[in-house]
Order: structure tokens, then C-alpha cells, then sequence
């Protein structure tokens, strides 16, 4: 029997969007291929999650208790999954592209001898050859690559798919579950998951993302005070993460977040495909910068040409709020 196993991420105690998107991409497949979705957790999952999971298209789930250790351990953590792998030999094994679930999809196709084929855009099937479509390094350019070997593991961007508004109303048989005993040398102290302000971009109704170009500190104060005034959550390019000025919490773009806001101001970003990517499904677009010439504004709606620091000011200002 063909197999597709699926490994979902909780992010603040909750089951992650991406996870459930990751179900309803891997029940596409299983159309296609045959197979059945297995899900695991290394957490508890609440009534509501099994439904949803279940509603999506999975029609089995499995989940590890850890009677010594810590969830997070991701030796121990490798070390069950992969022999859950021996147990079930699926075709594609998926993740979420999270640092956490990016981690340990790198050891299980190592400890496995697996291929790996970390953040990508999509999967498919087309006349019966499985593809990914994947951005060159310098994120200009969309491949797609055919898989040849199987199994292979495969992680997947959030905000790819949408998900349907109401999962199926389906059975939902009781989940298996698997005693974890095994020691590690690793010991958990404490773990601590960090508050943002926005507890996930990938939901804001009205983004405003600050690029290279915002003018640092002063310019990102500027864009949160439109944002308080918008009811807006903040994003950023890459650029503002690397240079220590944003947490990468809020990174739009491949090795950041897929967003997909009603509206979404672009506040001197230049416009890289590898930022396009994570924010070209946004329903209105509105592209702020200094130089006509930068590809932000080939996607955007409005586009205003222009200094930041004249204009933003100015926006607050129309909107009741001082500048200063």
C-alpha cells in the first residue's frame, strides 16, 4: 500500500496553518497516487485538531508520548519517526519548511539515505512524474525539478495551498499512540517560545513591509506608527533581519513567511523575486520607493515614487496621527 507520512508542527501551543496545508497538499497526491495519509505528532493534538486533520484528507494519526525527555529533543525525536518510517515505508515523507521541522527533515533523510528538498514552493504530479518547483539560489528564477529517487522527503512552504473553508465532516477514529522510552544525552533546562506582537504575519489582514530602504530605526518606527493607525501588522525584507534591526519573525520571502493579505504596502523594498515570492498572492498591492526603475513595482497596483521620509510622515499626518 502506497503511504504519505506527514509530520505536523504546534507553534505556541497551537497546530501551525502550514501543517494543515501540508494534509490538504499530501491528499492531492494520495488521489493521484493511491496512497494513505499517516500524521504524526509529537504533541498532544485537542479534539478540534484530530477534526480538522482528519477533515483535510488524513486517515490515520499517530502521536508520541515521551514518558522521559522533552518533545523538542530532536534526537530522540528523529530516532521514533524514523522507525515509524521502517514500519510504514511511505513514498514522501513531508514538513513544514520551519527552522525546527527544516532541521529535522535534514536528519531524517540523512539517517535514512533519503534525498531532501527543503522550502519549496509546490509538489506535484504530471503524467505520472512527482515535481517541486524551487527557486534558483538567487531567487530569480522558479525551477522545477522531476523527483527520480523515492522515498524522499520534502518540506513545503507555508501559504502555498489554501486551505478549503470547511474541512469534511468525516469519521474520526481514535489516534494511535507510541511510548517514546529512549534515553538521550541531551538534557532541556528550559524552554522558552518567544511573544511577538503579531503572533503570525502569514494571518494579517493588512500588512506593511519594510525594506532596505526604509532609512533603519527611524524609518521602522515610522511604518509602526502606520500600522497602529491601519490596524496593520509589520513585515520586513531580508535585509532588515540580517543588519539586527527586525526579528525574523517577521521576514517576508523564501527563507521567511508566504503572506497573502487584502492589502499590502511595500515601504522601500526594492522588489527580489525571493521577496515577490513570499507576498505576490497579497489581493492589493502598494509599492513606496525612491527609484522608478526596482521590480517592486511591476506587481504592485499603486505605486508611489518618492522618499520615505517625506512620505511617510505625510501619511500619518492625513491620518490624525503626529509624526514626531
Amino acid at each position: 500500500m502506497n503511504r504519505i507520512l506527514l509530520f505536523t508542527e504546534y507553534r505556541n501551543g497551537m497546530l501551525t496553518k502550514g501543517s494543515l496545508e501540508n494534509v490538504v497538499k499530501a491528499k492531492k497526491l494520495a488521489f493521484i497516487s493511491q496512497s494513505k495519509i499517516i500524521v504524526v505528532s509529537a504533541r498532544q493534538m485537542t479534539d478540534n485538531d484530530q477534526k480538522l486533520v482528519y477533515g483535510y484528507g488524513a486517515d490515520k494519526i499517530i502521536i508520541f508520548k515521551f514518558k522521559q525527555g522533552n518533545p523538542n529533543n530532536l534526537r530522540m525525536l528523529t530516532d521514533s519517526f524514523c522507525d515509524l518510517i521502517e514500519m510504514y515505508q511511505p513514498w514522501l515523507v513531508l514538513f513544514c519548511a520551519a527552522d525546527f521541522a527544516n532541521d529535522m527533515a535534514c536528519r531524517v533523510g540523512i539517517r535514512m539515505g533519503f534525498p531532501v528538498m527543503a522550502n519549496c514552493l509546490d509538489l506535484y504530479v504530471d503524467e505520472n512524474d512527482v515535481k517541486i518547483v524551487y527557486p534558483d539560489d538567487a531567487g530569480e528564477y522558479m525551477i522545477t525539478f522531476q523527483v527520480n529517487r523515492f522515498p524522499a522527503v520534502v518540506t513545503l512552504n507555508q501559504g502555498i495551498m489554501k486551505l478549503p473553508d470547511h474541512p469534511l465532516l468525516r469519521f474520526a477514529p481514535k489516534p494511535d499512540y507510541i511510548e517514546v522510552n529512549r534515553e538521550s544525552s541531551m538534557k532541556f533546562q528550559k524552554i522558552e517560545e518567544q511573544a511577538y506582537k503579531n503572533l503570525d504575519i502569514r494571518d494579517a489582514e493588512v500588512l506593511i513591509a519594510c525594506g532596505r530602504g526604509i532609512g533603519g530605526e527611524k524609518g521602522i518606527h515610522l511604518a509602526e506608527k502606520l500600522a497602529s493607525l491601519l490596524h496593520a501588522d509589520l513585515g520586513t525584507s531580508r535585509a532588515n533581519v540580517d543588519e539586527g534591526l527586525m526579528d525574523k519573525e517577521y521576514q517576508i520571502g523564501l527563507s521567511g513567511k508566504t503572506v497573502k493579505p487584502r492589502c499590502y504596502i511595500a515601504c522601500g523594498i526594492s522588489g527580489a523575486m525571493h521577496h515577490v515570492i513570499g507576498m505576490n498572492q497579497s489581493e492589493w498591492v502598494m509599492a513606496i520607493n525612491v527609484d522608478r526603475n526596482e521590480p517592486i513595482f511591476d506587481v504592485a497596483d499603486v505605486g508611489v515614487i518618492g522618499d520615505l521620509t517625506a512620505i511617510l510622515p505625510r501619511l500619518i499626518k492625513e491620518l490624525g496621527l503626529p509624526a514626531d
